[in-house]
């Protein structure tokens, strides 16, 4: 398991798809902002007041967290906001499911319309697995900030070593 969890290849693999798919949705999402809040209202869950706050917020939330995945800079704490937002997405799926809506999930607005149903729910599993297993992931050989520690490391001890 351990062997599985540290490989630097699937490490990187899962953080590109990941990061690419929730990268996509947050750039569609910006592009119809207004689309968006329209997505969202059609839940009928979030208050009206809500909507356009989530509206903005929410692409630029999955906008970070993808680019932090994707480039290695705070894994845990980008996959653990991502993985609260798929299984937020997941029980709002679940609710549109049970009052029986026909509604697309606004997972990229108009551009890749899906309709809200057990196979967007399985889908969203899916990614939520690939956040988990980033998480539990204790490699870091591929990522921008172990090559921004290791920099700074050979950094100090330059500069250490000029001092003497």
């Amino acid at each position: 398991m351990k062997k599985f969890l540290n490989n630097p290849y699937l490490n990187i693999i899962c953080r590109v798809i990941l990061g690419f798919i929730f990268l996509t949705a947050a750039v569609a999402k910006l592009g119809d902002l207004n689309g968006f809040a329209k997505e969202i209202g059609n839940y009928q869950i979030v208050p009206d007041f809500l909507r356009n706050l989530m509206a903005i917020t929410i692409p630029w939330i999955e906008l970070v967290c993808s680019i932090f995945i994707i480039t290695g800079i705070r894994i845990k704490s980008s996959v653990t906001i991502i993985g609260v937002l798929i299984i937020v997405f997941n029980i709002a799926i679940f609710i549109a499911l049970l009052k029986g809506l026909n509604i697309n999930c606004g997972c990229h607005t108009q551009i890749m319309a899906e309709q809200v149903g057990w196979r967007k729910i399985l889908e969203n599993t899916g990614l939520f697995l690939l956040a988990l297993f980033l998480f539990f992931s204790k490699n870091t050989k591929l990522t921008l900030e172990n090559y921004i520690i290791k920099k700074s490391a050979f950094a100090k001890m330059a500069a250490f070593r000029n001092l003497n």
